[in-house]
This record gives structure tokens, C-alpha cells and sequence, in this order.
């Protein structure tokens, strides 16, 4: 990912809390053949003996599987609130632009063996159970689980880089930040409600 200096997100937690916030990912590998191949699905962070790393399962159909029993590098994709940003929000004329969160997460894929899925499974369910009205877990839902498993290939990727890249305006002066975030916080969209708090977080306004 091409992230100009100005646009480096370098605050960990920050990142790893983005990371956690929207777990619904891209995860991405090449066959053998050289094919690249992708599947969306959601991916949990968490620090197992210190060292970070992402799960999750994917059907036994999808064809990314002969990547994870192989071993094969991968890349996970992040993404947040994005947002149009009109050039017409500038004092002086400028060309439009579009401003996002986004974090790429690079590792080796790993098997997860059947005790190890259960437990990704059980966390997974846990985690967007949380809440809810009715919560369900693994053990009220036991007998469909069991089934269900068979069906799946966990994976495990330990963190070996990540790039963070927060565009945010941040090369604009405080007129035109400020605007901006006016802006989008008039919008009748919620994405771009957010992507102007996350602004207006930035700049203390």
C-alpha cells in the first residue's frame, strides 16, 4: 500500500483497536498457478502468547484453502469509514479527493487444527453474540455447531508487517479542514458522519 508520509498511521493501539472495530476483512493469496484469490469474510485479532495474530475459517469450497494448507504468505485488508471529499469545500480550487482508514496486515497462512478451530468458532461467536438481546454461544447451539464445523478450514496468520494508512485531510489548513468537516457532518450519509467526528477527533474542534 502506498502510504505517503504524512498519511502514516504509526499509533499501535490505534491500529490494533481499528483492527478489532471492523473485522470484516479481505483475505488474499496466490495458488500455485500464480492466481490470486480473495474471500471477505471476518478475522479476529488477538495476542497469543505475545505474539499477535489473526483467525477466522473459510468453506471448504473456497479455493484460498490450498493457500492455508500450504503455508502461504498472505494479506489481510482493513477497512473504515471513507468519505467523497468535494474540491468545492476548499477556499481556493483544488482537485477532489477521498479520505479513509485503511490497514493491510501481511503474514503466513497456518492450519488451525480441530481444537484450535473450535476455540476460533467459539471466540468468533462470542465476540458478535456480545450484547444482543438473545445471545447465542457455541455450547446453546452445540448440536448445529458440530455439523456446521465440518464444512469449514480455520486459519491462523501471525502479524509479520502491517501498513496503517489514516487520509484524513491532513495537508489541508484549518479553514478548509474545518469545512470539511462541517461538511460531512451535514451529510445525510452515516459514513460520512463518522469519517467527520474521526476528523474532528483529530484536530480537537
Amino acid at each position: 500500500m502506498y502510504v505517503p508520509k504524512i498519511n502514516a498511521w504509526q499509533n499501535e493501539s490505534e491500529v490494533l483497536d481499528f483492527i478489532q472495530k471492523n473485522s470484516f476483512a479481505i483475505l488474499s493469496a496466490t495458488d500455485d498457478a500464480g492466481k490470486i484469490h480473495a474471500v471477505h469474510i471476518p478475522v479476529l485479532f488477538q495476542n497469543h502468547d505475545t505474539t499477535p495474530l489473526l483467525h477466522g475459517h473459510v468453506a471448504k469450497g473456497n479455493p484460498i484453502i490450498d493457500a492455508i494448507e500450504k503455508g502461504k504468505q498472505a494479506l489481510v485488508i482493513f477497512a473504515g469509514p471513507h468519505s467523497y471529499i468535494s474540491s468545492s469545500w476548499y477556499a481556493n480550487e483544488n482537485v477532489s479527493t477521498w479520505n479513509y482508514l485503511s490497514v493491510h496486515v501481511y503474514g503466513t497462512l497456518q492450519k488451525l487444527s480441530a481444537e484450535e478451530l473450535l476455540a476460533s468458532v467459539t471466540q468468533l461467536t462470542q465476540v458478535f453474540e456480545h450484547g444482543r438481546e438473545n445471545p447465542r454461544t457455541v455450547d446453546t447451539m452445540e448440536k448445529m455447531v458440530s455439523r456446521e464445523i465440518r464444512g469449514i478450514v480455520g486459519f491462523k496468520l501471525a502479524i509479520e508487517s502491517l501498513e496503517a494508512k489514516k487520509k484524513m485531510s491532513q495537508n489541508r489548513n484549518d479553514a478548509d479542514y474545518k469545512n470539511i468537516v462541517a461538511k460531512l457532518a451535514e451529510s445525510s450519509d452515516p459514513i460520512d458522519n463518522q469519517v467527520s467526528e474521526i476528523m474532528g477527533k483529530e484536530r480537537d474542534l
